[in-house]
């Protein structure tokens, strides 16, 4: 249980830091690192398109052989 807890703990303190940055970031001069943002949106679009394919094809088998 106490992991549990650890992890929620973990998440609304994460979550309480992004909208802390990102309401109050702009007013502090403290401006976004464009670099770091594209790393980022790369990381999580573009690397991830493999296994989305994957899913998506063993999905679709999935749904035509329900339905056929």
């Amino acid at each position: 249980m106490s992991a549990v807890l650890t992890q929620i703990e973990s998440f609304i303190f994460l979550a309480g830091e992004t909208l802390v940055w990102l309401f109050l970031g702009p007013f502090r001069r403290k401006s976004l690192r464009i670099r770091e943002v594209m790393k980022q949106m790369v990381e999580a679009g573009v690397k991830s398109s493999p296994i989305t394919l994957v899913v998506s094809f063993f999905l679709g088998l999935t749904l035509a052989m329900l339905t056929s």
